[in-house]
């Protein structure tokens, strides 16, 4: 079964900070969503560890008339973090409290002093671009992202893409996809990151 506004998380160990990424699919324009704390590190402590890092987000519904568009939202949290395996996006809507959860991937630098240190062999190669299966023009397909081989994203995605290099998955989705700049929008804000 599908979760609320098809919520997603993943998270990404790099050192002692994990990068907690949040994504949702909001049904029109009178929705919005935004990340209002995390654990651990932010504001919300706990006498009991819950076992795991947490990501909070917040949807809200507010009145009047709506633009009828599905609309992509995504958040990202840096969360100091060493010892959880696992992350889970708690989210509430109205009263109602839901959540996502996903292991936390460690990335590991590639072994040998002549390779880039961000640089890892093994994951080379392995992403892939994925758009709404709404879009009714095939050649045009909209709400392109590009995400690894590997990800789990909402059931209202498919693959239309690769797997190929990130950088050849980035040109194919600015190439072939309809409104591509929309990948730019930062928490629901505009393409530069303000509301």
């Amino acid at each position: 079964m599908a979760s609320k506004f098809n919520l997603s998380v993943s998270g990404v160990r790099f050192g002692n900070v994990v990068i907690a990424r949040v994504h949702a699919t909001l049904p029109d324009g009178c929705h919005a969503a935004e990340v209002t704390d995390i654990y651990p590190g932010g504001n919300i402590q706990y006498v009991v560890d819950p076992g795991e890092a947490r990501i909070f987000v917040r949807f809200t519904r507010h009145p009047g008339p709506c633009t009828e568009m599905i609309r992509e939202w995504e958040g990202v949290r840096e969360i100091p973090d060493t010892h959880h395996d696992e992350l889970a996006a708690i989210a509430e809507f109205e009263g109602e409290t839901f959540s996502v959860r996903t292991r936390i991937q460690d990335f590991e630098l590639a072994p040998g002093a002549d390779v880039d240190p961000g640089f890892n062999r093994a994951a080379a190669g392995r992403f892939i671009v994925i758009a709404l299966i709404a879009s009714n023009d095939t050649d045009r397909p909209l709400g392109c992202r590009v995400v690894s081989e590997h990800a789990t994203y909402p059931m209202n995605y498919t693959r239309v893409f690769g797997p190929a290099a990130r950088a050849i998955c980035e040109a194919w989705r600015t190439a072939n996809c309809a409104g591509a700049h929309a990948e730019a929008l930062v928490d629901g804000g505009g393409i530069d990151g303000s509301g």
